[in-house]
């Protein structure tokens, strides 16, 4: 009976060994798809975990970087600022004043046109000065006009009793142009007896030593001074300071206080 039907012994093993099969692979399924996770977790293409840790780190590391370099940039260019060296005076004045006009400015019409002074004698000039002179002409008058030349422009300094140079000088016109237009009186000022100079602070007429030496030095390679540096402040100094008080716009008195020394880069205190 060779070609009848199977029986069900051996149709139940075959069952049983394809679902063993069954199972295996779909053990084996299970396995290999969990040991690809955990491949994948560890993966450093950028979308796994390491380089997500590496990213949160990433700019902490930038932040200390430049809090480290920033400051030692800053006193880097603190230290090298560069030194700025003036090339005029304070006060916006000339580093060397005019000691002589021009000819053609020299006449009453460019000085009345230029303060509006009105002129009854005619003027001279001597170096950046121009005034009248006394004259028969002038009757009872006992001062002159005195105008000094900034440069491109006459000033008018004031009007000054002529019968004493040291009066006349008051406008800061040089003592030798002084002796010129005026003449002392017989109540004129007496002769300077000399004084060691102060260390510090100001100096005026009577001063003598190192310090008025370089006032004078100074006052000379400006311009405003036409004598020697012999250290003893008498009227030519002083006729020099004042006009250079002028030009500040302080008082012009004479003594070279902080202003006029500050105007010369000299040393005060």
């Amino acid at each position: 009976m060779g070609g009848g039907l199977p029986s069900p012994s051996s149709s139940n093993a075959k069952w049983v060994v394809l679902g063993a099969i069954i199972g295996a692979v779909a053990v084996g399924g299970v396995l290999l798809a969990f040991l690809g996770l955990r491949s994948g977790g560890a993966s450093t293409d950028g979308t796994g975990l390491s380089n997500s840790v590496t990213a949160s780190v990433e700019p902490s590391t930038t932040l200390a970087e430049v809090t480290t370099v920033a400051p030692a940039t800053s006193a880097s260019t603190s230290s090298a600022a560069p030194t700025v060296v003036p090339t005029t005076l304070p006060f916006g004045l000339p580093q060397v004043f005019p000691s002589s006009v021009p000819p053609e400015a020299c006449t009453a019409d460019r000085i009345i046109a230029d303060t509006g002074q009105p002129l009854g004698i005619e003027v001279f000039c001597r170096g950046a000065w121009s005034t009248n002179v006394i004259s028969a002409e002038c009757g009872e008058c006992e001062s002159l006009d005195v105008f000094r030349w900034t440069g491109d422009r006459w000033v008018h300094r004031g009007n000054f009793y002529a019968f004493c140079i040291s009066t006349l000088t008051a406008s800061g016109l040089p003592p030798a142009f002084a002796r010129e237009v005026g003449f002392d009186g017989d109540a004129c000022g007496s002769d300077i007896v000399l004084r060691p100079e102060p260390e510090a602070g100001p100096l005026e007429v009577s001063d003598e030593g190192a310090r008025v030496r370089r006032l004078q030095l100074a006052l000379i390679a400006r311009g405003l001074l036409f004598d020697d540096a012999d250290g003893q402040y008498g009227p030519n100094t002083e006729a020099a300071v004042i006009d250079l008080q002028y030009f500040l716009g302080i008082d012009p008195d004479g003594t070279a206080g902080a202003e006029v020394h500050a105007a010369l880069m000299l040393p005060y205190a």
